[in-house]
């Protein structure tokens, strides 16, 4: 009887994992103006912040319809209005998610800088001239630099632990925050949001993360190679129609710029949607 239960609960959650990645994709794609507009403050968003926070304020409301609503409902996407309030709300997403970087990000700093020091102390050379030193001298220092790239990658790998552990509570702050009227101090609340984890499953809150990683890892590949074989066609008639070295040019620089459009208009946009989407359905869960 015990494995017959067993049996279905994991029946039920392979069922619940297709719903929702199932209802994350067709709301993702429900609207593209929406795609196209979202696709802007992406482009936007690799020069300059202000971009940036209005895409964290988009965010933000396709939480708050997220939480309010169903899997498989028929939720709209939010629209592009009131603009100030969302600059505001991408600030407040903003804020927490720096905080909750912040522990891996400052240890990654700490250490690399207190590397640098010890390589520089031991050397008797200053890092920032090291081009200028000969080769019989860098072979000498070979061990000393083996020791701090060591010492280095091993703290920069616990720095990276922490900023995928630290993003993932995160995700479910933003939304404890968003579902509480926006108010930070719920971002903060570590004994809700563990809870809340734990109510949701801790193995199946991770799954949905590895399954969205998954599934972009398979797009991205797949779009690689056909953008690949894009550039091999462009690339040949550029080189018939001039030399060599122009036709590699004009088809890197056709197919970069086609790649940079197409993932800031299409993938990015995409992603942020359906991620957030899956995030605000899972906390439905608790």
């Amino acid at each position: 009887m015990n494995n017959l239960n067993k049996y279905l609960i994991k029946e039920l959650v392979f069922i619940m994992i297709f719903e929702i990645f199932k209802d994350s994709f067709e709301y993702s794609i429900k609207n593209r103006k929406h795609l196209l507009k979202l696709g802007m403050l992406t482009l936007l968003s690799i020069i300059f912040i202000i971009p940036t926070l209005f895409l964290q304020g988009y965010t933000y409301r396709i939480t708050v319809i997220g939480v309010n609503g169903m899997i498989n409902g028929n939720d709209p996407l939010p629209k592009f209005d009131k603009l100030l309030k969302m600059l505001v709300e991408g600030i407040k997403i903003a804020i927490v998610r720096f905080i909750y970087l912040l522990p891996g990000t400052i240890i990654a700093i700490l250490f690399l800088t207190i590397n640098l020091n010890q390589f520089t102390t031991s050397t008797g050379y200053d890092i920032s001239h090291i081009q200028t030193l000969n080769q019989t001298i860098i072979l000498n220092m070979a061990p000393i630099i083996a020791k701090n790239i060591t010492l280095t990658g091993g703290f920069i790998a616990i720095a990276i632990i922490l900023w995928i552990a630290f993003y993932l509570i995160s995700d479910i702050a933003i939304t404890n925050m968003v579902n509480n009227k926006g108010s930070i101090i719920h971002a903060f609340k570590f004994k809700d949001l563990i809870f809340i984890i734990k109510s949701i499953g801790v193995f199946e809150y991770i799954s949905f993360y590895v399954g969205i990683l998954i599934l972009f890892s398979g797009i991205l590949f797949t779009f690689t190679l056909l953008f690949g074989l894009i550039n091999s066609i462009i690339s040949t008639i550029a080189i018939l129609l001039s030399s060599h070295l122009t036709g590699s040019i004009v088809s890197g620089l056709i197919v970069g710029t086609i790649g940079i459009f197409f993932c800031a208009f299409i993938i990015l946009p995409f992603f942020v949607i359906f991620k957030t989407r899956i995030v605000s359905l899972l906390y439905n869960m608790r």
